[in-house]
């Protein structure tokens, strides 16, 4: 098992399922298990696990974190129990959350099982659920201080939720402070999509190192993407689109917007649009009248704001962003199929 180490987390990658479990296992009663439908039956032998909860976004709610903490209640877990989160990034978040909550704050160990929480939502001390309808509203701040990696979770994952992923990734690519992420991305695109072992476990533990330097120097730089996404994801319409599509469609947006104000480097957001469509991502698509009018109600509620105008993360160069003012008639143009006039 090879260990990445940092001041705060403690990464393990293993090579395999028999390892991992022989590794969990050491844990013996002083565990406490979160998992979802699909990992519950990954692994064997595993103690019987505490909770089950729903695979995918839909579990990513409060009435999740309730579940975990009314579970931990009735067992009447000691001070030093550690929850284990094991699962994709829904299962981690639930977990990380309760796991802040009870008694105080419990010792944590996430064991990812999705692309997107290996290569980037498991690490950092944010554990976000859904809440009023709104994604992501709450979170809590507690730190896991043990991840267990095992690429071989990633043989049985769903196309889409693999790409989902990469999506992720491809925003770490942009936020890196230099292009080592995108040019390993370039030259190992057959690798990444056969999903070699060998390579995937290079392209984690660079994504990881980008996400732990830029949490520390601007975590700002996080959000790109998320704030068009976001939005996008929030209304009925766009259901049927994935956490990964979403934010490749960010990315793109928040790429126009740049170029359109003069902020972003046009080769360097060519680059990033270019890779995003490599992997099978569609950034052009537009929003129908309806559509618009459904996101600029959602962008209205995001937090971040100047005035009457929601601020975005937009990119500059590689490794830099600004935080910008976009005025509604620019929204509209990125993101409607054509122009609509006098719609505001």
């Amino acid at each position: 098992m090879n260990i990445d180490s940092s001041a705060r987390n403690e990464i393990l990658f293993a090579k395999g399922f028999e390892e991992l479990s022989a590794h969990i296992g050491a844990n013996g009663r002083n565990a406490f298990w979160i998992v979802d439908a699909n990992t519950s039956r990954m692994v064997r032998p595993l103690p019987e696990p505490n909770v089950i909860l729903p695979p995918g976004e839909s579990a990513k709610n409060w009435d999740s974190v309730t579940q975990i903490l009314q579970a931990a209640s009735r067992e009447r877990l000691a001070e030093n129990t550690r929850f284990i989160g094991f699962g994709g990034g829904t299962v981690c978040d639930a977990a990380g959350f309760a796991a802040s909550l009870y008694n105080g704050g419990c010792q944590l160990t996430l064991i990812p099982t999705t692309l997107v929480a290996m290569a980037d939502s498991c690490l950092g001390d944010e554990h976000r659920v859904n809440f009023s309808n709104t994604r992501s509203m709450v979170f809590s701040r507690h730190r896991a201080d043990q991840i267990l990696i095992c690429i071989q979770a990633l043989d049985s994952l769903p196309s889409n939720t693999y790409r989902t992923g990469l999506s992720q990734i491809i925003r770490n690519c942009a936020i890196a402070p230099d292009p080592t992420l995108y040019v390993f991305m370039i030259k190992n695109r057959a690798g990444i999509n056969s999903r070699d072992p060998e390579i995937l476990g290079r392209l984690i533990r660079l994504s990881l190192t980008i996400k732990q330097e830029v949490l520390n120097t601007s975590p700002v730089s996080l959000s790109l993407g998320n704030d068009f996404s976001d939005a996008f994801l929030q209304h009925d319409r766009m259901k049927n689109w994935s956490y990964g599509e979403s934010l490749a469609w960010g990315l793109g947006r928040s790429i126009e917007a740049g170029m359109n104000l003069g902020l972003t480097d046009p080769q360097f957001g060519k680059n990033i649009l270019s890779l995003l469509e490599f992997f099978g991502f569609d950034t052009s698509y537009r929003l129908s009248r309806g559509q618009w009018l459904d996101f600029r109600d959602q962008l209205a509620k995001q937090p971040r704001r100047s005035g009457q105008l929601v601020q975005f993360v937009l990119p500059c160069n590689q490794g830099t962003t600004v935080l910008q003012a976009l005025d509604w008639d620019l929204l509209r143009g990125l993101v409607i199929r054509q122009a609509i006039e006098q719609e505001q």
